[in-house]
């Protein structure tokens, strides 16, 4: 009867250790699989800007050349066409960088990303949100500047358009800071975002 007491004593030892040993293994793998699907949803949001976005920007950036070419060659007609060409690209970009901004936010604020990402990759988003946040503010206040003829509206609004590209800049220098930092965790993750061609611009 003592031997199989102890017996069963050693089977639900046994158990508890296994059970014990088991718990930290699921919880690792469960935190990996949540890191993981977090870098896949990041990737895919900094995909979009480089798909969606920067093709934008690059032809508000055409337009604008072409709006100065017209004025240097005094072709007052196709200034104004290059210069509403802008404009509309410009309506467009703003459009969708907005949406683009919202969905980073949004994977920010959850908690997963709080609770598992690591500090110095949570310091680099935000920049990066923050950069290009004032820049569209920068943009937006540009587009309304153009739309208005009040003279005081136009000066006060582009006033705020270049505080916002100030904003912007600053933080572009902080945000490549971090990622150009060898020992930082930022830059294994973020080394070929934003799309270079777009960057700060």
């Amino acid at each position: 009867m003592i031997a199989f007491i102890m017996r069963n004593s050693n089977k639900k030892s046994i158990l508890i250790f296994i059970i014990l040993l088991s718990v930290p293994v699921i919880f690792l793998s469960g935190k990996f699989f949540l890191i993981q699907k977090l870098s896949e949803e990041r990737t895919l949001i900094y995909e979009s800007e480089c798909s969606e976005i920067i093709p934008l920007a690059q032809t508000r950036k055409e337009s604008f050349q072409q709006s100065v070419k017209a004025l240097t060659d005094n072709d007052i007609e196709q200034y104004h066409q290059e210069t509403d060409s802008y404009f509309k690209s410009n309506k467009s970009y703003i459009d969708s960088q907005s949406k683009w901004i919202q969905l980073s936010r949004n994977l920010i604020d959850r908690w997963d990303y709080q609770l598992l990402m690591p500090q110095q990759i949570k310091a680099t988003d935000m920049v990066l949100v923050i950069a290009r946040t004032s820049e569209l503010q920068a943009y937006i206040a540009l587009n309304e500047a153009y739309k208005t003829d009040n003279k005081v509206s136009q000066e006060k609004l582009a006033k705020e358009s270049m505080h916002q590209a100030l904003i912007s800049t600053e933080a572009w220098k902080q945000y490549k800071s971090l990622v150009n930092n060898p020992d930082s965790k930022s830059n294994s993750s973020f080394k070929k975002y934003p799309c270079e061609s777009g960057s700060g611009e």
